[in-house]
């Protein structure tokens, strides 16, 4: 096993993610591992008055219609991500932005060994970014997350375990997701990606538990755990 390991969770929201992320933590801990927990979805922080000013323009025209208000937001997002200069300096304050968060919350931490378990990195955001771009938002997700300086600025999961939903059951968990469409457009792109880079996929319907022992027997048996814990000695522990 490497001195250190990436293991990512990822999915719509609702699908279980932070759940079996952190069960996970504490069953790698409890066999005396050395395990971090790591939230990292981009948070806006440079474009943060940007995007406060789209809530509040929704907010104030569509109070009460969360759903109808979103379809709006996001079809003015999409029609000024139209206009190509525009385009080009919204990703890239995206990139910058995400970038530095990531730097802090996972490369800084990677530095030492051990395995961090990471809720949602690299694909989830980008995704949100390919709806955000409408029509050629699938395009540009499969052409950035092929690009050498995405895996310059970004680490690339050792794993990722992706958590499959039907949208109706995710929608039934998180009630405060906008709607069905939300999740399904996303979803449709989480399959696609994959496919494309062979994750490991659960079934999301499943019970917490069951999920979770399917969890443990694939990050065991990738990484050798049970094998290699006594050779590796304080590399791990």
């Amino acid at each position: 096993m490497k001195k250190r390991c990436i293991i990512t969770f990822t999915g719509i929201d609702g699908s279980g993610k932070t759940t079996q992320a952190r069960l996970l933590v504490e069953a790698l801990k409890q066999k005396g591992l050395k395990v971090s927990y790591i939230w990292c979805r981009w948070e806006p922080l440079i474009v943060r008055p940007l995007v406060r000013r789209w809530k509040g323009k929704k907010q104030q025209t569509t109070e009460g219609e969360d759903a109808q208000g979103y379809r709006s937001l996001q079809r003015r997002k999409e029609k000024m991500l139209d206009n190509a200069i525009i385009r080009a300096l919204w990703l890239s304050m995206f990139f910058i932005d995400y970038a530095l968060q990531v730097l802090f919350r996972v490369r800084f931490r990677s530095i030492k060994a051990g395995i961090i378990i990471s809720d949602r990195l690299l694909y989830d955001s980008f995704i949100d970014q390919a709806v955000n771009l409408g029509r050629r938002g699938e395009r540009w997700l499969t052409a950035s997350l092929s690009s050498w300086w995405v895996r310059v600025l970004f680490p690339i999961p050792d794993m990722v375990i992706y958590i499959d939903c039907p949208e109706a059951v995710a929608l039934e968990r998180k009630r405060d997701t906008v709607d069905i469409e939300y999740l399904a457009e996303r979803r449709r792109l989480y399959l696609a990606l994959m496919e494309r880079y062979n994750w490991y996929m659960l079934d999301g319907t499943l019970s917490i538990d069951d999920i979770a022992r399917q969890v443990e027997g694939i990050v065991h048996k990738r990484l050798k755990i049970d094998e290699q814990r006594e050779a590796l000695g304080n590399d791990i522990v």
